[in-house]
């Protein structure tokens, strides 16, 4: 199955640098909803497995794919331009919207879009998504509360997770060029100053990159 086999010709791109984050990527294939990550342009750098049941395209042929042309129909074209407008600009975006699966058929989504952001700068688009039955697509539209919070949470947790993991990648490429160790033995130096100083490792390495940010200034 191929997004060609929906009628679907996604223009492809060379990967782009995938985040480190994305390379640990067990946490979120177990996760229940949906997780798409694309850059600015909107290229497909991850795709979990419950996006693989959601969506009904395997991971592989969707890697490098275009979301936009991939998942939105084309009536439906300016409205999913202005919310990635608007998570470029930097603010999270939450609502129901109709996304095409593999075979053209449509399914409608509760999904919460996030920027993923590096030193300041958005470089990116997250997606956590969930399928809304017709029972649920009922009751949100009388009560919305109980999905968007749920949806709020997934996304909140995923921009957290995202941005530690950055920051710590960051200080251990700091720490692998000041010294000439590994990443294993990088790591293993901020642990221990984590341990040492009883402060969290994200606030270790969060002090050494704004440290050099200062110091570059």
């Amino acid at each position: 199955m191929t997004p060609e086999d929906a009628g679907v010709a996604p223009q492809r791109s060379l990967p782009p640098d995938v985040p480190a984050w994305v390379q640990d990527s067990a946490l979120l294939d177990a996760i229940a909803a949906a997780v798409v990550a694309t850059d600015t342009a909107g290229t497909i750098f991850y795709f979990n497995a419950a996006a693989e049941q959601l969506y009904g395209y395997p991971r592989e042929s969707m890697l490098g794919a275009n979301v936009m042309q991939l998942l939105v129909e084309p009536v439906d074209a300016v409205p999913a331009g202005l919310i990635m407008a608007t998570v470029l600009a930097g603010e999270r975006w939450s609502g129901q919207f109709r996304v095409r699966r593999h075979g053209g058929s449509n399914i409608v989504v509760r999904v919460t879009d996030t920027p993923i952001t590096e030193q300041g700068r958005v470089v990116g688009v997250v997606g956590v998504a969930e399928q809304l039955s017709d029972d649920l697509l009922d009751r949100a539209v009388a009560e919305g509360t109980h999905n968007d919070s749920m949806a709020l949470r997934l996304a909140e947790q995923m921009r957290q997770a995202m941005e530690t993991r950055a920051v710590i990648e960051q200080a251990k490429g700091m720490l692998i060029a000041a010294q000439g160790c590994t990443p294993d033995e990088a790591f293993q130096l901020l642990a221990r100053a984590s341990q040492r100083t009883n402060r969290k490792l994200r606030d270790i390495a969060a002090s050494m990159v704004e440290g050099a940010a200062r110091r570059s200034s």
